[in-house]
């Protein structure tokens, strides 16, 4: 059965190879023999060329020197490896606010794991035999991808390949830079495997389970290799290999799931930045781009990962919403699914302001109602043209207040109601009153919203209820 799982794995490490092999392995025809020292030639003058060349540094890196990996020799991947030590370490000093937006969500999720990886760990199987084979399969995967990468680097040398020798180079360095930062906290942190101690994975004990080497250089190995040849295939294959490294340390007993989480993390940031500091264009791949990058906007964005507040259902803007419906302004608007997104109410007035423009009748209540629109929605529609959504405003503040003599009638099943469309606010005989506020912020893809409401009247002296969108019943 052990040799079973090994033996698919080494299959896939084949796999990988040779796919990444493409046609370049594909036997030559006679006439290309006579050619081969000239093609030798012309790519010994291509390489020297390449070295005189100043490559263009990124921005996104300050202080950084940046290289090309496949055109150097030992002496300089060992200064190299210092550069890269140094980018990493003092990555914290380039933390900005807005790197909040991926920092936080990621520790809030680890912190989640690590509340509950005793007990999840503890209802994994104790089988030595089922430890063993999970053991085996995380040793085997992790020995397929860096076979794969190592196989590259190795037969690029009889090839000629340079592409195969930058990806065999960068992968190893990854996986080196990233053991180096994994081993740093390991030791210091100390936490114990699931398999030590009562199994609670404490903290400070002399223990070497946070985080996961194994998964930290499957996904570093991983990310270049998926980066140099961004076929789906290769995505799927040398992705698939990594997430079965977690999988099977955790199933292994020997670590828990925020350590394979973390340790994952780890080797995908580092490989990113490894791949962006040194990959040459020329050979090919993709590009890729950083969490960093992303979140603060220096990559693509676009109004569908963009976070919107609700509009609540008392709002102003729904009967002039209908009534540029009911005109013919506005064909999208689904009266049935209310309450609307912000961003959605943006959309709308844009194809209100469209229909406008191409109308002859120059209807000046329907232009007004589309103006009062495009100011209360003036930040949506800047960033539905690619503009900052970041904003804090307070939506409404307000206070009702009524007498109301006699029984009141609470439902539509009498001739009358006394009061109808007050979604949701309690009343009485007597006086009563509501006082509430509403506000919203918004940046990127986050949004938040705060309504408080209090009510007071003779019965129900004061009833606190959240200000959201309650439907009347």
């Amino acid at each position: 059965m052990r040799m079973k799982f090994i033996a698919g794995w080494i299959g896939c490490t084949a796999a990988i190879l040779t796919l990444m092999a493409g046609g370049s392995w594909a036997a030559r025809p006679p006439q290309a023999e006579t050619q081969r020292d000239a093609t030798e030639k012309q790519s010994g003058a291509k390489a020297k060329e390449r070295e005189m060349v100043q490559p263009k540094q990124n921005a996104s890196i300050p202080d950084q020197e940046p290289v090309l990996t496949a055109q150097h020799g030992f002496k300089e991947l060992g200064k190299d490896f210092l550069l890269d030590q140094k980018q990493i370490w003092t990555s914290p000093a380039r933390v900005r606010f807005s790197d909040a937006q991926w920092l936080v969500p990621l520790s809030g999720f680890t912190a989640g794991l690590m509340v509950t990886d005793r007990d999840f760990s503890a209802h994994l199987s104790h089988n030595p035999n089922t430890i063993s084979r999970y053991n085996n399969l995380s040793n085997a995967s992790v020995g397929a991808l860096i076979g794969a990468a190592g196989g590259m680097w190795l037969f690029s040398r009889a090839s000629h390949n340079e592409h195969w020798r930058e990806t065999g180079l960068l992968a190893g360095e990854a996986a080196m830079n990233s053991l180096v930062v994994v081993e740093g906290l390991k030791y210091p942190l100390g936490r114990r495997r699931p398999f030590q101690g009562n199994g609670s994975g404490d903290f400070f004990q002399g223990g070497t389970s946070f985080p996961s080497e194994h998964a930290a250089a499957a996904w570093s190995v991983a990310g270049v290799i998926a980066h140099e040849y961004p076929g789906p295939l290769t995505k799927l294959l040398v992705y698939g290999l990594a997430a079965t490294v977690d999988f099977s340390r955790v199933r292994a007993r020997q670590h828990f799931p925020s350590d394979v989480f973390v340790g994952s993390l780890i080797g995908n940031l580092v490989a990113q930045n490894i791949y962006s500091r040194h990959h040459d264009p020329e050979l090919g791949g993709d590009n890729w781009r950083s969490i960093r990058e992303i979140f603060r906007g220096d990559g693509s964005s676009s109004p569908a990962n963009i976070g919107s507040p609700y509009v609540p259902l008392d709002n102003w803007v729904y009967p002039v919403f209908d009534r540029l419906i009911a005109l013919g302004y506005i064909n999208q608007g689904f009266l049935g699914q209310r309450p609307w997104t912000r961003l959605e109410c943006a959309y709308l007035i844009g194809e209100a302001s469209d229909k406008l423009a191409e109308d002859n009748s120059n209807s000046a209540g329907s232009h007004t109602s589309v103006d009062d629109l495009e100011q209360e929605f003036a930040i949506e529609l800047k960033a539905l043209a690619g503009g900052s959504d970041e904003q804090l405003r307070i939506e409404s503040i307000y206070t009702q207040a009524r007498g109301i003599d006699g029984q009141p009638l609470a439902d539509s099943y009498h001739f009358g109601q006394t009061i109808i469309n007050n979604y949701g606010r309690p009343f009485q005989e007597g006086f009563n009153s509501d006082t509430g506020f509403s506000a919203f912020a918004t940046q990127g893809r986050y949004s938040l919203y705060v309504g408080e409401s209090s009510s007071t009247h003779p019965l129900l002296q004061r009833t606190h209820w959240p200000c959201g969108n309650a439907l009347q019943p």
